[in-house]
């Protein structure tokens, strides 16, 4: 007897991608929080107990699954090859990866999710597919064979750089100096992707070469401008943090860079900005975010959000910018005069000059308490300065 009728299993079959997908959308939101992400990781796990439960008693997956159409359908797909040993749901994951190009990072999370240091994922260290020994390279603890830096593929590349950087792994800097050191020519994006990552693995390893080369190349087209931004100012030392500032207020970048490099810097002094900023509809709601991640306000919690809202077609990206994300749709619009006000009350209690993040100086003790329950961004901002005050520990995953 199998352990669920037919109409029960194939909605369990259909529904299991999607709640990845879901998943995966509040692991990156700005506004949802670790209790969120619990939720949502529970939900996720009660899928996958079901469909291990449901082949084991001889059920198969729906072929809706294995047609690898929908988000979701390859972290499934091969989290059950890997539980299960069945190795030709691996094996079906892993062409989907040669077949698409769109679902690269699934395989990568279920290796992850599942913390798998196995013979399996070790075999897949030198599988054909680039994708597959990307995953399975970024999965280990311990330090990483040396005939891993020969794979010729750039997506192994990066994920080792990625390795390094969070890892804090010293002993490997020769390998991101020597990365960095090759300048990509213009078009070759596989490239460029690697550069950037070996130059943000250089930063996280305190090299200064890197953080010069990293901020003299700063470009408002640049895709990963935002992520350089949040690297080198809270990485980089007043000093430097201060000229960097300096350089994106000029009107080379958009107010959208200027809002997201205010509240990186944590620094009260800049909040004037910030509430200059929210005056402009486009750019006020990334404005009170920024103001948010300094201060610890919550725009909708605190009843600081605009009761009317402009219509949403005229405020998303009117001016074409680069550097806009769609997930602005998640901010709040805060309303100015009450933001205003409510800053009023409480400017006289901090150091404009000392750095914040959501309102409590930069402290082991606050920094904890941020990364367990501030929002997905907040967190994120939390493991970096967390990183930043022990050059050689690794950065807090997330």
């Amino acid at each position: 007897m199998t352990a669920f009728p037919a109409p029960i299993w194939r909605q369990i079959t259909t529904d299991a991608p999607y709640a990845w997908h879901i998943r995966e959308g509040i692991a990156e939101s700005p506004v949802h929080r670790a209790a969120d992400l619990a939720v949502a990781d529970a939900k996720l796990n009660a899928f996958l107990d079901a469909l291990r439960i449901g082949l084991v008693s001889g059920l198969s997956i729906d072929d809706s699954v294995l047609a690898f159409e929908d988000p979701g359908s390859v972290f499934i797909t091969a989290t059950l090859g890997f539980t299960l040993g069945r190795d030709d749901l691996l094996d079906r994951a892993c062409e989907a990866l040669a077949e698409r190009g769109d679902y690269p990072g699934e395989f990568h999370a279920a290796v992850s999710w599942l913390g798998l240091r196995s013979e399996q994922v070790s075999r897949l260290v030198d599988h054909a597919n680039g994708e597959v020994r990307q995953a399975a390279v970024a999965t280990f603890a311990s330090a990483p064979d040396e005939h891993w830096f020969a794979d010729t593929d750039p997506a192994v590349h990066v994920r080792m750089l990625d390795w390094i950087g969070h890892r804090r792994s010293h002993a490997h800097g020769h390998v991101v100096r020597r990365a960095y050191a090759q300048e990509p020519s213009d078009g070759d994006e596989a490239a460029q992707r690697l550069r950037f990552a070996a130059l943000r693995a250089g930063v996280l390893l305190g090299d200064n070469d890197a953080y010069v080369a990293l901020s003299s190349e700063l470009s408002n087209e640049d895709p990963n401008l935002l992520q350089t931004v949040e690297l080198l100012v809270r990485f980089g030392a007043p000093t430097y943090r201060s000229m960097l500032l300096d350089t994106l207020s000029s009107d080379d970048f958009s107010p959208r860079v200027r809002a997201h490099a205010y509240g990186a810097s944590g620094l009260p002094a800049h909040v004037p900005q910030l509430l200059a900023l929210m005056e402009d509809p486009e750019y006020a709601r990334v404005a009170g975010q920024a103001f948010c991640t300094i201060t610890g306000a919550d725009i909708t919690a605190d009843d600081l959000d605009a009761s009317v809202e402009p219509d949403w077609e005229d405020t998303v990206n009117v001016g074409g910018d680069p550097q806009y994300s769609d997930v602005e749709e998640l901010l709040a619009m805060p309303h100015t005069e009450s933001v205003v006000a409510w800053w009023a009350s409480r400017a006289p209690d901090v150091e404009p000059q000392e750095r914040y993040l959501v309102g409590g100086r930069l402290t082991p003790e606050h920094l904890s308490a941020v990364l367990a329950s501030g929002t997905q961004t907040q967190r994120k901002s939390a493991a970096y300065e967390m990183a930043a005050l022990d050059r050689d520990a690794p950065v807090p995953k997330l």
